[in-house]
């Protein structure tokens, strides 16, 4: 009995054995699988982490190239808005200058006229002063002559 007694615990110790190593063969299984599992992990942290680096580095180059192009813009702007400022300083200047001929010229021409018109009259009242006096001696000459010829 001793040896079926030994045998069964034998065969009950193998079992247990069999069993351990099957459990030991699983766990190993397992972790392995783990260990997988967290180094594929790890590999996608560390994939995220350089797609996050190079997303930062693209945003930053963006920011700053739109910074650098807005500058060039502004830096445009402010030289066409001198110009157009320099351009409207020059065109109010000739403004201001033909503005000040036209009344340098019209005040002239107003003199002229204003000394053309006095000369005219001065002219008229003359010529009439003149006709006046032709008048007056033609019939001075008129009445001489009828008296002087008694004829008429």
């Amino acid at each position: 009995m001793k040896d079926c007694a030994s045998s069964h615990t034998t065969s009950g110790l193998d079992q247990r054995v069999r069993s351990l190593q099957r459990e030991t063969e699983e766990s190993h299984h397992e972790r392995l699988h783990l260990v997988e599992t967290v180094n594929q992990q790890k590999q996608d942290v560390q994939r995220l982490k350089e797609e996050a680096r190079l997303a930062r580095l693209n945003a930053t180059k963006d920011f700053t190239s739109s910074i650098d192009e807005l500058q060039r813009e502004k830096k445009q702007l402010e030289v066409r808005l001198k110009t157009s400022e320099t351009t409207n300083r020059e065109g109010m200047r000739q403004l201001h200058k033909m503005l000040a001929d036209q009344q340098r010229i019209t005040a002239r021409w107003k003199e002229e006229s204003k000394s053309s018109s006095e000369r005219y009259e001065d002219k008229v009242k003359d010529l009439k002063s003149q006709l006046l006096h032709n008048r007056r001696r033609c019939e001075d000459l008129t009445n001489k002559l009828k008296e002087e010829d008694p004829l008429s």
